[in-house]
């Protein structure tokens, strides 16, 4: 059984309203670069160095409570067809869970189940490539990470998420390809960055 279907009875009585209607993500992925974020940068580093040692203390530490993350609800096969039997139950409803409750993994879950799946070789070779690295503003998409387990509310106008985009698949010009990145959303606290979100682009 999807293990985030499971987890929906407490998970929704954490999140801010599910309701049709509710902020979701935007569409667009044009974020403002902030290539000139020490902090991001440095909480980057950090964050690259434990995912490449497999230092779960410490990317626990970096972490918020909970992962934003609706690709981590279907990234297995028995996991895509549990959603499936779910959306057909529930065609007027799914869309709204899978960016609210369903889509708000807790960290502990995440960074057992759904890490290893995210954080292939291929993924771990290009964490501090310069050249695989794109630093960018994301707060045009802060809406989508509203939920008690995140941001607040009442902190939601102050706050400010951010994203680290890896080049994942290279693009190629010559077939009209836009390859693919990897995002990782940040969240800023006043204990540094936390890794608060993944999602991949397009």
């Amino acid at each position: 059984m999807l293990r985030s279907l499971a987890l929906l009875p407490a998970v929704a009585l954490l999140l801010l309203g599910s309701a049709p209607g509710n902020p979701k993500k935007s569409g667009t992925r044009r974020s403002s670069e902030s290539a000139l974020n020490p902090d991001l940068q440095q909480a980057w580093k950090q964050f690259a160095q434990a995912i490449q040692a497999n230092n779960l203390p410490a990317l626990r530490q970096l972490s918020a409570a909970c992962i934003q993350c609706t690709d981590c609800v279907t990234n297995t096969a028995p996991e895509e067809t549990a959603f499936e039997a779910y959306k057909d139950k529930h065609p007027d409803t799914w869309y709204d869970q899978l960016y609210g409750p369903l889509g708000f993994i807790p960290a502990e879950v995440f960074w057992r189940k759904d890490a290893p799946l995210i954080f292939d070789a291929k993924t771990k070779l290009r964490l501090q490539n310069p050249a695989k690295l794109r630093f960018a503003a994301n707060d045009h998409n802060k809406a989508g990470y509203v939920a008690p387990c995140l941001i607040l509310p009442a902190q939601a106008a102050s706050t400010h998420v951010d994203e680290v985009l890896v080049t994942y698949i290279d693009p190629y010009p010559a077939r009209q390809g836009e390859g693919m990145q990897k995002a990782f959303a940040f969240v800023k606290t006043k204990q540094g960055y936390k890794f608060c979100g993944y999602s991949t682009i397009p």
